[in-house]
């Protein structure tokens, strides 16, 4: 069994926060830390920058020797808000896609040896010479065989990944699993991404999460404002956190309508031995976890929390579409010579291009 903490904790100021992490975090001895260096990471939506500085705090005041604070996407407003916010305080935001990367073998966890070729993990160079390798092999499918983890991470003694609680069509395949997904350095991660959203090939992603796993101190969930509704009904007023990354996944999609056993990480991560990702194996502790869950399920009615169906429109046609195109899960952003498209057929309106970049694209 897995435990996940829940407190109720709200409003984003300092002292409400810090205490409100204090009392989440009781379940570990951060003294124990005093000499070890911590990355914190995130990736998009980005949790309030009120909860990173606070968690900093913490991990400094019981004596972390030092704390690197990292995500792999910088284009959006909020993005450059925190790098703001941190840097006033004298904090450094590493931007782990430009930094150099530590090869790691991937140990096959998954114990499957036909899930998905070997090239999608590695530099774009090596993965064209990969690419022409399976080809003289006539196609035959192949394990991973490495990933390339960011130098920061990689050298650090834990890493502490930090989510906001958010619905998408992209939690459907976990949400922390799938923020790690991000940090793979390789304009093919696509490939792994897209599969795993259509229901094929989720145990690539735990190949991956098993070269964080033994690193993960503990994930936190940032619920005190949510982004579920895009209305004042997001003030859910809680934070989560938990040694075990797939039990906060679970919690995570039974809070934004789905059964923990509909997201297959979860129901792989389980039988590989990754964690308990599913909601009959987890100890909440802490806040009445039934009585929010009634109160989300009637505020979303689980249809209205996966509303936005559309496929997005171009409303800024220029080059920083260029930096955007890149991180389209499935590709679906091209350059033609009027300027960028969206292809329909490819969009699978995930509205991850509206949520990074609200100038250039809309509805």
């Amino acid at each position: 069994m897995s435990l996940v903490k829940v407190v109720e904790v709200n409003s984003y100021k300092k002292e409400i926060i810090e205490n409100g992490l204090l009392e989440l975090l009781n379940f570990t001895d951060l003294k124990t830390l005093k000499i070890n260096t911590v990355s914190v990471v995130f990736d998009f939506p980005p949790p309030d920058a009120s909860v990173l500085l606070a968690l900093n705090n913490i991990l400094k005041d019981n004596g972390v020797n030092k704390v690197i604070f990292g995500a792999s996407n910088f284009n959006s407003d909020a993005f450059q808000e925190i790098y703001k916010k941190l840097l006033d305080h004298g904090i450094e935001l590493h931007n782990f896609r430009d930094e150099p990367y530590i090869e790691f073998e991937i140990g096959n966890i998954t114990k499957q040896n036909d899930h998905i070729r070997g090239y999608p993990l590695l530099y774009p160079e090596k993965a064209k010479e990969e690419k022409v390798l399976s080809r003289v092999n006539l196609g035959k499918p192949r394990t991973f065989k490495k990933v390339l983890l960011p130098y920061n991470i990689a050298e650090s003694d834990y890493v502490i990944p930090v989510i906001k609680l958010k619905d998408s069509p992209i939690s459907k395949i976990g949400g922390f699993v799938n923020a790690l997904l991000y940090f793979i350095p390789t304009n093919l991660r696509s490939n792994v991404f897209i599969k795993a959203l259509s229901g094929q090939f989720e145990d690539s992603l735990l190949d991956i999460f098993s070269a964080f796993k033994s690193k993960v101190l503990f994930g936190i969930v940032d619920g005190i404002q949510g982004e579920l509704t895009g209305s004042e009904l997001d003030k859910f007023n809680v934070l989560m956190a938990s040694s075990d990354l797939l039990s906060l996944d679970a919690v995570i999609s039974v809070i934004i309508g789905f059964r923990s056993s509909e997201i297959t990480t979860n129901k792989l991560g389980s039988l590989y031995d990754l964690g308990d990702g599913l909601l009959k194996d987890i100890v909440i502790d802490g806040v009445d976890f039934e009585k929010i869950r009634k109160e989300l399920v009637n505020r979303l009615k689980f249809s209205n929390a996966f509303k936005k169906n559309r496929v997005p429109k171009i409303v800024k046609n220029d080059d920083t579409i260029s930096s955007i195109e890149t991180l389209c899960p499935t590709g679906a952003i091209y350059k033609d010579k009027s300027g960028y498209s969206i292809d329909k057929f490819k969009c699978i309106k995930c509205n991850f291009c509206v949520e990074i970049a609200q100038k250039y694209f809309n509805f």
